[in-house]
């Protein structure tokens, strides 16, 4: 049996540590870093990510959870727990991230945390962490509207009815008889080209036939959303729809005005532009 070298040995294993530990010290300020700017994000001082104790605290309230929970991170077995819920799935959900977000911090969390502190198209939504889980839809369609050709009007006249025709792709189907409402000039053009004329006073979206406009999407709620028009003004409010109201990419949790070009998307493929 040959002779060890115990010199070269003691060298390797050495400079292996050594390597470590450079490199696990850069990846915990990459990491400070990043929560420092996901607490600002939150409106948090970022300061705090760096006092012990007192960093727990600042995320339970950014992600809506009680101060006691503090409790959790002291009990063996269920700290684990408590991490997974309170810096995976409520830090996601709260950024308004989907669950396939929460698994990506759970176990790619160095690369997720990254995206959620720098990716400035995510911004932060409030504490819901109470609320349920919005489930994040496939990418909205890329509106592309054909220009209007000189001997048609690029808007239907007040006075025309409004037509459906069936399309194997089209979203959006016709209510049953109603009282006539007064209408405004203002449309929804959903993905296809299709427009829709809103009514005066409020419109309301969702699967039921008694909805002003009924939208035949799985993902979307018997009663989803409404328009509000008041004095040539719109907006639109979520009526507790299980999939969400998202207004230009953004899910909306309160009353949001409308401004033309606006991209309302509801659930997770229904897609209209608001014109007005």
């Amino acid at each position: 049996m040959g002779n060890i070298d115990f010199n070269s040995l003691f060298y390797m294993y050495e400079s292996f540590f050594v390597t470590s530990m450079i490199i696990s010290m850069i990846v915990s300020i990459v990491m400070i870093i990043a929560t420092w700017k996901i607490y600002t994000k939150a409106g948090k001082p970022g300061w705090a990510v760096l006092i012990p104790i007192y960093n727990i605290i600042v995320m339970l309230e950014i992600v809506g959870r009680p101060t006691w929970w503090l409790i959790f991170f002291f009990i063996p077995g269920a700290n684990g727990i408590f991490w997974i819920i309170l810096y995976c799935f409520d830090l996601a959900k709260v950024f308004g991230r989907s669950g396939g977000f929460g698994v990506g911090l759970l176990f790619l969390n160095f690369i997720f945390m990254l995206i959620l502190a720098f990716d400035d198209s995510i911004s932060y939504l409030g504490p819901i962490a109470s609320r349920p889980a919005y489930l994040e839809g496939q990418p909205a369609p890329v509106y592309n509207p054909q220009p209007p050709t000189p001997s048609a009007p690029a808007y239907p006249p007040s006075e025309a009815p409004r037509t459906y025709q069936p399309r194997p792709q089209s979203q959006t189907v016709a209510p049953p008889p109603r009282a006539l409402k007064p209408k405004v000039a203002a449309w929804l053009i959903d993905s296809t080209g299709h427009t829709i004329q809103l009514f005066q006073g409020e419109t309301t979206l969702g699967k039921m036939r008694e909805n002003d406009i009924q939208v035949n999407d799985s993902t979307v709620s018997r009663r989803h959303a409404k328009i509000n028009e008041r004095n040539g003004h719109f907006s639109i409010v979520d009526l507790g729809s299980t999939n969400g109201t998202h207004v230009n990419g953004r899910l909306i949790n309160a009353p949001f005005s409308l401004a033309p070009d606006d991209e309302i998307r509801l659930g997770d493929n229904t897609v209209y532009r608001f014109k007005a």
